[in-house]
């Protein structure tokens, strides 16, 4: 969960829980990075960003897709490295 669902123009979860030692994690900065150009990719024929998407989902939606976002940066880090 991205800190930036706190705010009230997203999906206004609280920092509290958004803050927790259960949604943070430490990411390489490369794997980062593509998760971050991930969320902020404009969806085919939505003109919105991923991340907007996200904005209407539930915890546990947004949570189970930014799991799928980091094991799909891992894996292409991963072979970019091999």
């Amino acid at each position: 969960m991205e800190q930036a669902q706190t705010n009230d123009h997203r999906s206004g979860f609280s920092p509290e829980r958004v803050n927790t030692t259960d949604n943070m994690i430490w990411l390489p900065v490369g794997v980062h990075r593509r998760i971050t150009a991930r969320y902020a990719r404009k969806l085919r024929g939505s003109g919105q960003t991923l991340r907007d998407v996200m904005n209407d989902m539930s915890w546990d939606e947004q949570y189970s897709r930014g799991l799928r976002a980091i094991r799909h940066a891992l894996r292409e880090a991963y072979e970019d490295d091999e």
